[in-house]
C-alpha cells in the first residue's frame, strides 16, 4: 500500500511495512505509526528503532491514537526511538507485562487502560508526569513503583486498578483526585 500526501513544503508516504502502517516524512526522517498493517495476523508486536523505505531509514518515534487499540496484543516490545505513546494507543488488549523504555517521555491517556490480564508495568525514568487513566482498569496489577523523575500523576491515572501496593517518591508533588480509586 502506497499513499503520497502534500501539505505546504512536507512531503509523506504513507506505507505499510512488517506488522506495521506508517507516515513517513521525507523533511525529517521520521516514522509515524498510525495502526497495525493489512497483513498482521499475530499477538506479538515489535515496535522498531526505525524502518528503511526507498533508501532511507525513518527514525520511528510516535504513533496515532487508538493506534493499536483491541487487537489481541498479548506481546509488546516498545522501539528505543518512541518518545510518545499516544491516547489509547494499546488499551483493551491482552498483555500480562509492559516495559515502558526511559526515552519514552510522554504517555497520553488511556495508552494502557483496560486490559484484564495486565500484571507487570515498568514505567521508564523518562516518565514525568501519569496521565489520567494510563494504567486505569487493569485489576491484575498489584503493585507499582513510580520513577524517580515523575512529579505528577493526574487524576484517575491508575483508577480501577488492582492495586494494593504502591511506591511513590519524593519527587512526586502532584496526586489527582481519584488517581488510586477502585
Amino acid at each position: 500500500l502506497l499513499l503520497m500526501s502534500f501539505s505546504g513544503k512536507s512531503f509523506s508516504v504513507d506505507v505499510e511495512i512488517g506488522d506495521i502502517s506508517y507516515s513517513l516524512n521525507e523533511n525529517d526522517l521520521t516514522a509515524y505509526m498510525f495502526g497495525e498493517s493489512s497483513s498482521f495476523t499475530g499477538t506479538h508486536l515489535v515496535i522498531p528503532d526505525s524502518v528503511a523505505y526507498s533508501g532511507q531509514n525513518y527514525s520511528v518515534e510516535t504513533m496515532a491514537t487508538f493506534a493499536f487499540e483491541e487487537i489481541g496484543l498479548t506481546s509488546l516490545v516498545i522501539g528505543n526511538n518512541i518518545t510518545e505513546i499516544s491516547n489509547s494507543a494499546f488499551q483493551k488488549n491482552d498483555l500480562t507485562s509492559v516495559i515502558i523504555p526511559d526515552n519514552v517521555t510522554t504517555i497520553l491517556g488511556f495508552a494502557f487502560a483496560n486490559m484484564p490480564n495486565l500484571s507487570d508495568v515498568s514505567i521508564g525514568s523518562g516518565i514525568t508526569s501519569i496521565s489520567s487513566m494510563v494504567f486505569g482498569g487493569l485489576p491484575s496489577l498489584k503493585s507499582i513503583t513510580i520513577p524517580d523523575n515523575v512529579t505528577t500523576i493526574v487524576g484517575s491515572a491508575f483508577k480501577n486498578s488492582g492495586l494494593t501496593s504502591v511506591v511513590i517518591p519524593d519527587s512526586v508533588t502532584e496526586i489527582g483526585s481519584s488517581a488510586f480509586a477502585n
